[in-house]
């Protein structure tokens, strides 16, 4: 197997004569994950002219291969600390709007309006998150396919820093977008990469 752990455990088992298991790794370009068992035994074998032995000791491996556990495991994790992440943002822009109407006492209908339409924006994409949360097997899907599409950047890119609208002044920061045409197009994955360009922007603010 050209793996050290595994010959030091088949090593420490023909040594001590006990069974023992061990998680090892082999490294490759796709790593595997083996949860390996020794158990010693004893066959009768001929007899050996130089020492004059008749029994020969072998070590039983009991391979199971755990990688397909070992990556769902890592996906779980990785994916609670990303939808958290995501999460926090527009539960804080749906909470500083409502606030802002609330306290303020603000008249101004369209202003109003403006603000709720932002907040019913946010609402939806804490939807779509939820439904990732609830269906983990797309997630998986989601890990090895693209949906790729003919988007315009633009647009994206609009509304993923209207959607920061709240989150940016309330830091006294603005956000300026400047682009040579009106619409530029590029095959990519909308949801993706609308949520590539709000964490690169989160972090900025």
């Amino acid at each position: 197997f050209n793996n050290r752990k595994l010959e030091d455990l088949t090593g420490k088992v023909l040594q001590s004569g006990k069974p023992a298991k061990e998680d090892i790794v082999f490294y490759s370009d796709e790593d595997l994950y083996l949860s390996i068992e020794a158990i010693p035994i004893e066959s009768e074998a001929s007899v050996n002219e130089t020492d004059g032995a008749r029994n020969k000791k072998m070590v039983l491996l009991i391979i199971d291969n755990a990688t397909q556990e070992v990556e769902f495991s890592r996906l779980r994790s990785q994916f609670a600390a990303t939808i958290s992440h995501e999460m926090r943002t527009p539960l804080t822009s749906i909470k500083g709007y409502m606030e802002t109407l609330m306290e303020s006492g603000v008249k101004d209908k369209k202003m109003i309006k403006d603000y709720l339409s932002k907040s019913l924006k946010e609402v939806e994409r804490l939807n779509f998150l939820i439904k990732d949360v609830l269906d983990l097997s797309k997630i998986e899907y989601r890990r090895n396919v693209l949906f790729q599409e003919n988007n315009d950047l633009v647009a994206i890119l609009k509304d993923t820093i209207n959607s920061l609208d709240f989150l940016s002044r309330k830091n006294e920061v603005k956000i300026d977008l400047n682009h040579s045409k009106e619409k530029i197009f590029y095959n990519t994955d909308e949801e993706l990469f609308s949520q590539m360009v709000r964490n690169i922007l989160e972090n900025s603010i």
